[in-house]
């Protein structure tokens, strides 16, 4: 009985913990979808206030914003860099090994000075 009574304890704790990790969880969410509502609202904003001139949200006029929209365009901004960095860094890495692997392959393969790699016509072919 007292065996039956120790593990019934242990379970009831871990039930708890389990809750109470599954609770922490839930209010991160909320505080994340809270600040993805705070950035619809302000993307909305942007594009209300520049009206259909067609122009970015990148472009909008930092003088009608107050400063958590002002945090909310600089994150934005941040977090687009990011994402064009990461693209560029891809593409580098892309072009690096098939870069290599061309010259394995072919002798006559040129690196030019503007990193875009180019095939060099062999001597007598008429370029």
């Amino acid at each position: 009985m007292e065996n039956n009574e120790y593990t019934h304890q242990i379970m009831e704790v871990h039930r708890k913990m389990r809750i109470a990790d599954l609770i922490q969880l839930f209010n991160e969410l909320l505080i994340q979808l809270e600040a993805l509502k705070e950035r619809h609202k302000l993307l909305e904003n942007i594009s209300k206030t520049r009206g259909n001139n067609q122009e970015f949200w990148w472009n909008a006029s930092l003088d009608e914003l107050d400063v958590n929209e002002l945090k909310q365009t600089y994150a934005s901004m941040a977090e687009l860099h990011m994402t064009i960095t990461n693209h560029l860094k891809e593409r580098r890495n892309t072009f690096d090994a098939s870069s290599y692997s061309a010259q394995e392959t072919n002798p006559n393969f040129d690196t030019n000075p503007s990193g875009l790699g180019s095939y060099a016509f062999p001597p007598g072919y008429g370029h």
